[in-house]
């Protein structure tokens, strides 16, 4: 029988003359499990970690921060969702139309609002809500517990839930701007804060509270996660559209540096230098230099520059009409430039795109996207999608308020309502004249 398997330096892999087939013996190992560090496991850990090393959040943000679209395009939508934190009250609807909001000035409030630079909480939320669909706003009672001193903002990425008791509710968050040092739960750059249970009464912390300082944890509802949300973008880091995204710029960016800047191949044939200059071949190799030098300045010279423009080239070429024979002559070729013409240009606008798509965001709102299509649409284009895109964010305006509803009914305030000012119609948002009321000032904030 002929051989027909010609075997490698084993028969782990064989070829098959006949068919030209290559066979290979994969030996089946047994597979050890992994072992985790027990410093990444978090086994004994007080927190629940968020992301296989507790890192998710610092992971993503490292990720966006190289990435031109997602980065700035969030910060858009917070700044688009901002404005003015107004308050006041809803009248009943009129027969036939809608209930109007009437805009109240409060001492007590307006007092509650300096306190608390109201304005950097309201952008601050925002921010972290849409990085992360969380946000960690921070309340602060006096000393008596008798009202809510102030209201601020925690870094969502420095917070991390504590772990759930026997009875499965979570009594406490930690905030730490180190957890990938895996910070000790005693050490001093971790502060424990517990949390408010936001469908209890406020009342239950007047009578049961012992702490100055509580976390009110905000979180946009998702389906099936349990204690940290996912945004949608994530669907953008998952699909691979962000690594797309990324490459491209690095590519492009070794290419342009490690790029030999060529223009032009010409050739000369051999023959040409000897008719040319007798005897050239036989020259020396510092003389045949020269006359090469010499030649290319001339020709550049002729080629080169403002004067040349639309100049005529008149060239000679050696034939043999006894054997129909011609000689090649100079020739002049042009190199692509591909970086000129674009190269990529169509992959980084339809990342560009995907991206955009996973953040819900209509391009003519940032104007023009990465790419060739410098266009940012007209003028109406972006008031429309403005205007489409302002009333998709009232959900999230009304997530970022919900504190404050609670805060006014802890301090006894009226059942005001709170809102955005970009949220109001042009009549509802002209306030109400002052009151004369004298401000009344809760005592300090506790040490």
């Amino acid at each position: 029988m002929e051989h027909n398997l010609i075997q490698g330096n084993s028969l782990d892999v064989v070829y098959s003359q006949r068919s030209g087939y290559v066979y290979q013996t994969i030996e089946k190992k047994a597979v050890k499990p992994l072992k985790v560090d027990p410093m990444k496991s978090h086994e004994d850990s007080y927190i629940v970690p968020w992301g296989v090393n507790n890192n998710f959040p610092q992971k993503v943000l490292k990720e966006i921060r190289k990435n031109t679209i997602i980065g700035p395009t969030l910060k858009k939508q917070a700044e688009i969702a901002y404005d003015q934190i107004v308050y006041g009250t809803e009248e009943p609807a009129e027969e036939g139309g809608e209930p109007k909001f009437r805009r109240i000035y409060d001492p007590k409030v307006e007092a509650f609002f300096k306190r608390s630079r109201i304005h950097r909480y309201g952008i601050e939320a925002l921010r972290n809500f849409y990085f992360f669909y969380f946000t960690v706003p921070r309340i602060i009672f006096t000393a008596d517990r008798s009202e809510v001193y102030s209201l601020s903002c925690y870094k969502t990425a420095h917070f991390r839930f504590g772990k759930p008791d026997k009875q499965g509710f979570i009594r406490n968050g930690y905030v730490s701007a180190s957890w990938e040092d895996r910070p000790s739960m005693s050490g001093e750059y971790v502060e424990r804060i517990p949390l408010i249970d936001i469908y209890a009464d406020p009342e239950m912390y007047k009578e049961e509270g012992t702490d100055f300082k509580y976390i009110y944890p905000i979180a946009y509802p998702t389906e099936d996660e349990i204690n940290y949300p996912l945004v949608d973008w994530n669907a953008a880091r998952e699909s691979g559209w962000l690594d797309v995204a990324q490459s491209i710029p690095i590519f492009k960016k070794n290419l342009m540096k490690n790029q030999i800047n060529l223009k032009y191949l010409i050739q000369v044939p051999s023959w040409w230098w000897d008719w040319k200059y007798p005897g050239f071949s036989k020259m020396d190799e510092a003389k045949r230099r020269n006359i090469m030098d010499l030649e290319v300045d001339r020709f550049e010279s002729f080629t080169k520059g403002e004067a040349s423009a639309g100049s005529s080239m008149m060239v000679s070429f050696i034939s043999d009409p006894a054997h129909n024979k011609e000689y090649q002559g100079w020739k002049i070729e042009a190199i692509d430039d591909k970086i000129k013409d674009g190269m990529y240009i169509e992959d980084s606008n339809e990342a560009s795109s995907h991206l955009l798509y996973s953040l819900g965001m209509d391009p003519a709102i940032i104007g023009s996207q990465p790419g060739s299509k410098l266009g940012a649409g007209s003028g109406s284009d972006k008031r429309v999608a403005f205007n489409i895109y302002v009333d998709t964010v009232k959900a999230h305006q009304d997530l970022i308020l919900e504190p404050l509803s609670w805060i006014a009914e802890y301090n006894g305030w009226p059942p005001y309502t709170f809102k955005f000012a970009n949220a109001l119609t042009s009549e509802e948002a002209a306030p109400s004249q002052p009151s004369k009321s004298p401000l009344n000032e809760p005592q300090q904030q506790a040490d």
